[in-house]
Order: C-alpha cells, then structure tokens, then sequence
C-alpha cells in the first residue's frame, strides 16, 4: 500500500550563540525527529497495524521561516545521507550541495525577514542507491531503517552578533510511504530479475487470457441477442401471416 504521510513541523530556535541547527529523517516515518524520540507521523500507527514493512521513496519540504531577531541572518537548509549533528558548523558547507538552498534573511524589524522554501526530494537520488529494492532502506514498522536520509537547516548571524529571539519556523514533511507484508517481500524485493520478469509473463499471459475471455463473452451475447431478434421476427411474420388467411 502507498500513501502519503505528513509529519506537522512547528518551533522556535533560540541559543546564545552564533549558529543554530535543526534536523529530521524524513526516510524514517516512524521516528522522524531524532531529537525527541519516537515521534511517529501522524497516521504511521494505523497503517503500521496492518503491515510489517514500510520504506520511503520520496518526500517533500514545506517550510516557512521567520527571522525573529534584529539582526540578518544566512539560513542554509541541506538534504543529505551525512548526520550533519545539531551543532550547525558544517551547514554551509551542506548546503552547497544539489539538494541544498541558501537564504539571507533581512532583520525582523524591516518586516522582510522570512521565507516559504517548498522542495520535493527522491530519496534514491540523495542516496545514490535504488531505493526499492535495498534491504537497509526497508525497515519493520516499529523501527527506523539502518540508512537514513537527512532534511535540516542551519542559520548563521551575519554579523557575529548572538542571537536573542532566533527562528521561528513551521511547516510539515509529507512522506511518499510504501507499506508492505513480509510474504510481499519475500515475493518481491528478494527476487532475481528472472523470476520477476517470468512473473511479468505469467501476469501479461492472464491478462492476455482474460480479455479474450472478456470478447468471447461479448461475442456470445451478441450472438444471443440477435438470435433473439431473429426469433421475434419470425413470430411476427408469422402473427401476420395468420391475420391475412383469416381475411
């Protein structure tokens, strides 16, 4: 079963310092802030109750970002299979990368210092690996995967100057979410490419099979109809006949 799961994200990040950071898994639906500890997409459970496996394909970011300080901040937000830790240091660097954004957000008393960011992210893309077929990117629906894929961002004060009120930031990561029982994935993921393409075959046959079977039906029934159209015929003829002699 796939479907899409939204993980509802909302806080304020306020340090003394210089840098503040903050990240998710979003691969990893079933504790998505690692931060807090099992915190669980709203929705996860109930499919969980249903299925044994679960893996992420894809997701995607929205996010509003509000610079609450007097002061201009650089905001870098990242994707990647690296923990990029909560202390911030490196998030320039990570944001250079293809799935990261550079922001500058302006002082909050110039009433321009935020920003909407939407992305959509392949996990296979920032991972480098297909998705749907490796083992460490499934995970049973009471754990997290042994592979995760990393969304975060870090702002860094222009100026120097320590920050006093920080980031205010909402918004949700939406998980595209592929739950599955075992006996799906002993059926599928540990298949050889043979047996799976036989049992595309095997598939394509049956389909094959059955829309023959479908025009066959078809063709019976006309075959009924006019047959009974013919038989109404003849009786009418039949109904004139007799009105004529009698005449």
């Amino acid at each position: 079963m796939r479907v899409k799961l939204r993980y509802p994200i909302q806080g304020t990040l306020t340090v003394v310092g210089t840098v503040i950071a903050k990240r998710w898994t979003p691969n990893a639906a079933y504790d998505v802030d690692p931060v807090l500890g099992s915190t669980s997409t709203p929705g996860f459970s109930e499919w969980a109750g249903l299925y044994t496996y679960y893996r992420v394909v894809k997701y995607k970011v929205h996010m509003n970002y509000v610079n609450l300080d007097n002061l201009g901040v650089a905001l870098f937000t990242y994707n990647t299979n690296v923990d990029p830790g909560t202390a911030g240091s490196s998030g320039a660097q990570y944001a250079q990368s293809s799935f990261g954004r550079t922001y500058d957000l302006a002082p909050f008393y110039s009433g321009g210092g935020k920003v909407v960011m939407n992305q959509t992210i392949s996990v296979a893309r920032v991972l480098g690996m297909p998705v749907l077929q490796a083992d460490s990117f499934r995970s049973l629906t009471t754990s997290t995967p042994s592979d995760l894929v990393y969304f975060g961002f870090t702002i860094l004060s222009s100026s120097g100057v320590n920050f006093t009120n920080g980031i205010q930031y909402s918004g949700y990561i939406e998980m595209d979410t592929i739950f599955f029982a075992r006996k799906e994935l002993l059926t599928s993921f540990f298949m050889s490419r043979e047996d799976q393409e036989a049992q595309r075959i095997v598939y394509k046959k049956k389909q094959q099979t059955r829309f023959l079977k479908a025009d066959e039906d078809e063709k019976k029934r006309q075959e009924q109809l006019a047959a009974h159209k013919k038989s109404i015929e003849m009786k009418v003829a039949l109904l004139e006949a007799a009105e004529k002699w009698e005449e």
